[in-house]
């Protein structure tokens, strides 16, 4: 099995830096996923597009606003 380490971070002053627990949480949960993604894509032929790029689905024109017909 592996063994557990304690990691103490510091700053350049060799100031212990307290983390965000939650934040620290959120950000390498999200990591995490988008990496699963981008290799469950890879794996099952499919492109793996960016979390912050909307996906393109079609070709299709851009949605309009919508209009009333009478």
């Amino acid at each position: 099995m592996g063994e557990g380490q304690d990691t103490k971070l510091v700053n350049s002053r060799d100031v212990r830096v307290s983390l965000n627990r939650p934040r620290v949480v959120k950000e390498v949960s999200k990591a995490l996923g988008e990496d699963v993604a981008r290799q469950l894509a890879e794996q099952l032929g499919g492109g793996y597009q960016d979390p912050g790029k909307p996906a393109l689905r079609n070709n299709l024109p851009r949605d309009e606003a919508p209009k009333i017909l009478r």
